[in-house]
């Protein structure tokens, strides 16, 4: 292990930001996607330009539904550990103790993960705090660590047992 590199409770290295970054976009491109198709399933051919100064039905609609697909979506892939971003980059999530995320913690996870949206700050939080989390992982006591050990994630012979 490199030295200076931080670690996790269980002792796994934590991911860096540039690696939890292009995992974030991803993710990103993925529930955008699902949105828009969610978004034409339950509104149709609703017109699609809405009037923002208006608060009816159709702008609480669409962020309904924004919230639901994207809590689903993280909720999900929280309680597998990994998302499908965050396995192409070879990190995942874990608890103190090393282990998947529980279903309570999938799930304060998801819904902290909405808060950590505003502005992204709770993403960006994760560029300068020592232990690498954002405010979703302090919520759900979490991390993102890589998955592999560092010598075989960076293309190294692996460790001796």
């Amino acid at each position: 292990m490199p030295a200076g590199e931080r670690l996790a409770p269980s002792g796994s290295a934590i991911a860096s930001f540039p690696r939890r970054a292009a995992g974030f976009v991803i993710d990103f491109l993925l529930i955008s996607t699902i949105y828009f198709v969610v978004i034409r399933l339950v509104l149709g051919d609703a017109p699609p330009v809405v009037d923002m100064t208006r608060l009816d039905g159709s702008i609480l609609r669409f962020v309904a539904i924004q919230t639901v697909v994207r809590v689903t979506y993280n909720w999900y892939w929280n309680r597998r550990g990994w998302s499908p971003g965050k396995r192409a980059w070879g990190l995942r999530v874990e608890g103190a103790d090393g282990a998947r995320p529980t279903l309570m913690r999938a799930l304060v996870r998801a819904l902290a993960g909405e808060v950590s949206t505003v502005f992204y700050l709770g993403y960006v939080w994760a560029s300068w705090d020592r232990q690498g989390q954002t405010w979703h992982d302090k919520a759900a006591a979490s991390w993102v660590v890589r998955d592999r050990p560092a010598e075989q994630a960076d293309g190294g012979a692996p460790p001796n047992p």
